[in-house]
């Protein structure tokens, strides 16, 4: 996340200073510095907290929860801030929507059995309301 960070700005600061000048930054500092630094921490502790969401429980239900915070960004977005709603926000909230619903229908049908082992020899054990609680 730092060498993440670090490139970014490292790559962008030149083009900024190029394109807007020294004088903007200095600008955008005095009248922003705080809700600059505020989203820089939020930033680290978002990922902070994820990163300690991965080591408590399975990627499987961390992953789809992070997924779902890009469409409530987007969501926030188009009705908070009135922000355009194009076809590429439409294309991606539609497609990780989708997906999400993919992904709990597939659980749905592991956790009431619905799967076989013929169809899917290495998925998770039939029956798991059933008493096996186990993964192999």
């Amino acid at each position: 996340m730092y060498f993440l960070t670090a490139g970014s700005a490292l790559t962008l600061a030149p083009y900024i200073l190029t394109r807007k000048g020294i004088a903007a930054v200095k600008t955008e500092w005095r009248e922003n510095a705080l809700p600059i630094t505020v989203a820089g921490l939020l930033t680290f502790a978002a990922y902070g907290l994820v990163l300690t969401d991965f080591s408590l429980s399975r990627v499987s239900y961390v992953a789809p929860g992070r997924e779902v915070g890009i469409v409530i960004g987007v969501m926030m977005g188009v009705f908070l801030l009135k922000e355009p709603f194009g076809g590429g926000r439409l294309l991606g909230s539609g497609s990780i929507s989708w997906l999400i619903a993919a992904d709990h229908a597939i659980a749905l049908m592991h956790v009431f059995g619905l799967f076989t082992d013929e169809f899917f020899p290495d998925a998770v054990p039939r029956g798991f309301l059933a008493g096996r609680h186990t993964w192999r």
